[in-house]
């Protein structure tokens, strides 16, 4: 992939590809999947006893077609036509944060601009337990966006350059752009933020459904706290406007009433 991306991307037009975990990763942590999808590579095997960003991802993944089977790679990726992975755009996601907790009202609350939140979860820890003692919670919610190795290795950079891809901070190359909103002191009840975050992205080809967008609601103040709530999906699964996201605990279980309400656009 540092060497030669282009090459790759030809041979998994024709032959099978699988990655997996290293054996020496004893920590059981995943690696992320979508930089070996944009690559063609066709079989990403992951660790499904560790809840990282990883598995959070493969999991966002599978959920566009109701997990009913495979996914076809994009066109870009299956065409001979180099053109394609050559031709990159420059985008960026604007997200209105706001939050909110399905009630009977939901019907007239999904038409108003000023929207909160009712009955946040509590607070889990690492093994999914409910902390109980948390009587206040100053919730905000950070939504960071992952972007495959094209933000900084052209597809089209010929085996004997040089440069190789930049490291994120979670130690894997791939662009990450994080924004979060204002924390909400002492308010788990109906938090409001009504905060445009921006985030800037590189496309190669109109591959949206390679990149990926997590929104996680955090307590401040509690920085090695497990997030109180969390959403991953495809960018190209993102509907536009206003919209209900469902939220996860850690383990990707769904909360019964829970959603974060957000407005998102694309320029």
């Amino acid at each position: 992939m540092k060497q030669g991306m282009i090459d790759l991307i030809k041979h998994n037009r024709s032959h099978l590809v699988r990655v997996y975990p290293k054996g020496l990763r004893l920590n059981s942590s995943n690696y992320l999947p979508h930089r070996y999808w944009a690559a063609g590579a066709q079989l990403i095997a992951i660790n499904w006893q560790t809840f990282d960003l990883g598995y959070m991802i493969n999991h966002a993944m599978f959920q566009r077609n109701g997990r009913t089977g495979y996914v076809l790679k994009p066109l870009a990726l299956r065409s001979p036509d180099k053109e394609l992975l050559s031709h990159r755009t420059q985008h960026s996601l604007d997200i209105i944060a706001c939050f909110f907790r399905h009630t009977l009202m939901r019907a007239i609350l999904m038409f108003l601009q000023v929207i909160s939140a009712q009955q946040l979860p509590r607070p889990k820890d690492s093994l999914g337990r409910e902390i109980m003692d948390k009587s206040m919670v100053n919730p905000y919610v950070e939504v960071s966006i992952h972007v495959p190795d094209w933000a900084h290795a052209p597809y089209t950079q010929s085996s004997s350059s040089s440069a190789t891809p930049s490291l994120s901070p979670s130690g894997s190359t791939g662009r990450l752009v994080s924004r979060h909103t204002n924390a909400v002191k002492n308010n788990a009840f109906n938090p409001v933020w009504q905060e445009v975050l921006s985030l800037p992205f590189d496309c190669v080809e109109g591959i949206l459904n390679l990149i990926f967008v997590r929104l996680s609601v955090l307590s401040d103040g509690e920085s090695d706290a497990e997030p109180i709530a969390v959403y991953c999906i495809s960018l190209g699964s993102l509907a536009m406007g206003y919209r209900h996201l469902a939220l996860h605990d850690t383990q990707l279980y769904q909360y019964l009433f829970s959603t974060l309400f957000v407005k998102c656009a694309i320029n």
